[in-house]
Formats: C-alpha cells, structure tokens, sequence
C-alpha cells in the first residue's frame, strides 16, 4: 500500500484535471453525431489499483465533450485527465483506488463521450502507459477502447 503512494503522486503530477471541458460542441453541423466509447483494463487475474492510459483519434473528426467513471466502485469517480493533451485529439487519463476490494480481468475504468463531425467511424488508437496493484508495483495488463453500446451507467 505504501509503494502506491508515490505512483499516484506521479500520475496526478502529470495529469491536470478530474473532468473534462467542451472545447467546441457544435451539433448543428451535418452528419454530428455523439458516441460513448469504453476504455477497458484486462488485468488479469491481478486485481488492478491503478492505470494510465493514451488516447489518440488517428483519424475523423472527433471531440471530446465528457469523461464518465466506470461502473466498479473501484474507479467509479471519472478519471484524472491531462487537459491540454484535449486540444490535439488525444487525451491521457488516469485512476487510482485504495479501496479493498479491486477489480480483476477485463474491466470498464472509463467512458468518453464525444462529438463526431461527419459519418466515419473515429480511428482510435490506444496505449496503457502504466498498471499497477495494491502493493504500488507495476502489473501486466493489456488496454483497448470500443464503442459503448446500451445505457451509460457511471
């Protein structure tokens, strides 16, 4: 527990925020549609504490409007973000949780909403930076990000 400590320091040291800012929400355009899509953990059997992941929109014309928590109480606040990665289509988010009781294998840790401005599926690409257990020490873990279907739930 005390090893986590100085990961989380780091991880909020490098991020900015805790919920993002429309930048430039315009549905009067054609072809504007709004879309959620799931940031996913696969930890594996190792209960996941913390994680930092990057986003980028490869391609289409994508704007972030809002950041959701996940549905396990671990990560249920909406993650921290690096607010100035927003501007270039890309965002860098992060959690933590000292709660005891973590999540294991594939988990929701978060959901973007965002604006697409034409009719092209976004081209996301998607990197865990960092995972980490209980005992602050870094975990194999795997990340990836698909299109929400259903009801958001945070």
């Amino acid at each position: 527990m005390k090893r986590i400590v100085p990961l989380i320091f780091l991880m909020l040291g490098l991020l900015g925020g805790s919920a993002p800012e429309a930048s430039r929400i315009n549905a009067t355009q054609p072809n504007v549609r709004f879309a959620a899509f799931d940031v996913l953990i696969d930890s594996g059997k190792t209960p996941l504490a913390a994680y930092q992941v990057k986003i980028v929109a490869a391609s289409g014309d994508v704007t972030l409007v809002g950041i959701e928590g996940s549905d396990q109480p671990a990560f249920a606040t909406a993650p921290y973000y690096d607010k100035h990665a927003i501007l270039n289509k890309q965002i860098i988010i992060a959690g933590y949780s000292l709660a005891g009781s973590l999540p294991t294998g594939k988990t929701r840790v978060a959901t973007l909403m965002v604006q697409i401005g034409s009719s092209t599926k976004p081209d996301w690409r998607i990197s865990l930076q960092v995972a980490g257990g209980a005992d602050g020490k870094q975990i194999p873990a795997t990340a990836s990000i698909v299109e929400h279907s259903g009801e958001i739930r945070p």
